[in-house]
């Protein structure tokens, strides 16, 4: 009846592990313009950051890029680590890694205008006994922060700033408790001669 109970409890731990690492993407942006002054000015952006669009369908309100080669070379599972959730292997190492923007500007109303930033990253792994393969990398929410960003920055001027909304309760880490009281814990009593 323990083991039953310590596996349960293993189980639930398990899932919201897994539950709370999907998390890390940025909110959709909502911003004060229309959707096709927000349209035009996300190709500007793509444009100038030397991203390469592959579809664009302004009645669904789509955008694709093509692959961007992020890095490649010895230093590629440190960069992998910057932007992608899943970083060890066991039976091979890290080539390369490439991503692509997928955007969705959604019209809300009139002067507002919504737009959704998604990363598909993969990275190349190469095998110890031989072979390569590609494998889809969760992203960390890094490269769409940069992205909208740089969009505000484009469509605002340099005083835009983008700041992440705090996480709720439930969604914070343990060390995310110290702020909340910020007070620091005496190491040595207060003792008067």
């Amino acid at each position: 009846m323990c083991f039953k109970r310590a596996g349960l409890f293993f189980v639930l731990i398990l899932c919201v592990r897994f539950s709370q690492s999907g998390g890390k993407l940025p909110p959709p942006l909502r911003i004060h313009a229309p959707v096709q002054v927000a349209w035009e000015a996300m190709l500007e952006t793509l444009e100038l950051q030397g991203y390469k669009v592959s579809m664009k369908d302004k009645a669904s309100g789509k955008i694709q890029t093509i692959m961007h080669e992020y890095t490649s070379g010895t230093l590629t599972a440190s960069h992998i680590k910057k932007i992608a959730e899943r970083v060890g292997l066991l039976d091979g190492d890290w080539i390369r890694v490439q991503y692509r923007y997928d955007l969705q500007i959604e019209f809300l109303s009139e002067t507002e205008t919504i737009i959704v930033v998604d990363t598909n990253i993969r990275g190349l792994m190469r095998k110890f006994l031989g072979g390569e393969e590609w494998i889809q990398l969760d992203s960390r929410g890094r490269l769409e922060e940069d992205l909208i960003l740089d969009f505000g920055k484009h469509l605002f001027g340099e005083t835009f700033s983008y700041d992440r909304p705090r996480p709720e309760f439930w969604e914070q880490k343990p060390g995310d408790f110290r702020e909340i009281t910020e007070r620091p814990t005496r190491m040595v009593p207060n003792r008067r001669p």
